[in-house]
Formats: structure tokens, C-alpha cells, sequence
């Protein structure tokens, strides 16, 4: 369900230059939207692997949702000028990159025994694609019915605070055992 979800977060990303022309952008600006966050996909993957060897995969996880759900809340009031606000809330989207790409193996790694990991990081291989195909077109269908990216963005954060709650669950559960 983690697997699924997170990657359902990612989907915003292919909808970050439509979005910065929905408010007003210039189109030059609404594609740096998309240049941020992948500035920040990158800096966050690499901040994930030193993150997950000093606090742990899930809790390193759980602490980049919470700057993904930052940045989706960010969203709603990202101006249609100026430059720091429109750069640094994209590049902290860029944390659901890292996420399913670097997070999810480590999730999986510290949730699971040796025997049963590589079945598990199969199966949120799987769910990981599942989920952004499904939501391509679940955030392209939301701005078609509705004209405005806020409904798109508002499932996001809500998928991004489920996200969280998860491994916050997860991470109980692993305690325990």
C-alpha cells in the first residue's frame, strides 16, 4: 500500500508545468517548476542514503513525506511571481522521487528478513509503476473535471499524510518484532 501510494504522489510531477500556467506563470517559469524538483529529486536521494544509515530507512522515509506534504500544503499558496517560493516548494516535491525510487528498498530492507525481501521489493517494484500509472491519469482527470489542480493537489497531500501514517504503523509494527 506504501509502494502504491508514494508512487502515486509522483504523478504531480508530469502536471508541474501545467500547473505553474494555471497560476499565471510565464511558460519559461512553469518549466522551472519541473527543474526544481528534479533538482530536488536528486539532492533528496543522496540526503535519503545518509539519512537511512543515521535514523533508519522508515524514519528517513516518514521525515521526507513530512517535507513532501510541506510542500504539496505549499502548493495551494505558491505565487504565479517571484522566484524563491516557486523554486523551493517544487524542489521539496522532489522528495516523493527519492521516496519510491531509494526509500522503498529500504522500507522493504527494514521491515522484512533476508529470505523475504526480494519477493517484498518485488511486489512494491510492481505497485510503485501501478500507482504512478494510475495516478497520470487520476490528477489529468481531476483538472479536466474541475479546471483547477487544488483537488489534484489536495488527493496528493491526503495520499502523502496516508503515506506517513503507514510507515509510522510500519514502524511500530518492526519495533515490536
Amino acid at each position: 500500500a506504501v509502494a502504491f501510494l508514494a508512487c502515486y504522489v509522483t504523478g504531480f510531477g508530469q502536471h508541474l508545468s501545467g500547473f505553474g500556467e494555471s497560476i499565471h506563470m510565464v511558460g519559461t517559469a512553469s518549466a522551472m517548476l519541473v527543474s526544481a524538483s528534479m533538482v530536488g529529486n536528486i539532492v533528496f536521494k543522496l540526503l535519503l542514503g545518509v539519512l537511512s544509515d543515521k535514523i533508519g530507512g522508515i524514519r528517513a522515509c516518514m521525515l521526507l513525506f513530512a517535507a513532501n506534504l510541506l510542500s504539496l500544503f505549499g502548493m495551494f499558496f505558491l505565487p504565479g511571481d517571484g522566484v524563491l517560493m516557486p523554486m523551493l516548494i517544487p524542489f521539496l516535491y522532489g522528495t516523493c522521487f527519492a521516496i519510491t525510487s531509494v526509500g522503498m528498498p529500504l522500507v522493504a530492507r527494514a521491515a522484512t528478513t533476508p529470505e523475504q525481501y526480494d519477493h517484498t521489493v518485488g511486489i512494491m517494484s510492481m505497485m510503485t509503476n501501478f500507482g504512478g500509472a494510475v495516478s497520470l491519469t487520476a490528477i489529468g482527470a481531476l483538472y479536466d473535471w474541475t479546471g483547477s489542480y487544488g483537488s489534484a493537489i489536495g488527493m496528493c497531500a491526503g495520499v502523502s499524510g496516508a503515506c506517513l501514517g503507514l510507515l509510522g504503523v510500519i514502524a511500530v509494527k518492526t519495533r515490536k518484532e
